[in-house]
């Protein structure tokens, strides 16, 4: 019992320093791109981890902030991209193509986030029980089966139970 309550506290110091930190890299970087990157780059791996350790001790966490974990997860990438690309140029600032980069990457996030919610994205049991034909001892949050050994009826009592997998076409 003990040993959990040391996981969640140097779990969430953990990521409240990367908070702490990209909030004081932020301030100081005094119109360096690169540092203001590097910035954004932490605060998204801390609201990442953040997240991942509230989910773990508080499974019934509000589904915003598992949107919000998730797309911390996304920019992660195009931070470190972007991170990576100021380091090697010598211009002051972000390009024009940059901007249009950027500009389509929030327009997707945006987009994503506003179209798919959590609620509609989570797996089997968030807003029902699983499907009766699912095999059982599966989690209701599972990865889908193949097409070819799923039945035309579980697919059909999975999209009915409003499972995130059953939704789109899976290969198989």
């Amino acid at each position: 019992m003990l040993s959990q309550h040391f996981l969640f506290f140097f779990a969430m110091l953990g990521a409240f320093m990367g908070l702490g930190l990209a909030s004081f890299l932020w301030w100081r970087a005094k119109g360096e791109p690169t540092q203001r990157w590097l910035s954004l780059l932490v605060l998204a791996v801390g609201v990442r981890t953040g997240k991942s350790v509230v989910f773990h001790f508080w499974p019934d966490i509000p589904r915003i902030a598992l949107q919000l974990g998730l797309t911390a997860c996304f920019l992660i990438g195009p931070c470190l991209y972007f991170l990576i690309r100021s380091t090697q140029g010598n211009t002051p600032g972000a390009s024009r193509v940059d901007r249009w980069h950027i500009t389509a990457l929030v327009i997707i996030t945006l987009a994503v986030n506003l179209s798919c919610p959590t609620q509609a994205t989570i797996c089997c049991g968030a807003t029902s029980s699983p499907p009766a034909s699912i095999t059982p001892g599966w989690p209701t949050c599972c990865w889908p089966p193949s097409r070819s050994t799923a039945t035309a009826r579980v697919w059909r009592e999975a999209r009915q139970a409003r499972c995130c997998w059953a939704r789109w076409p899976v290969s198989g």
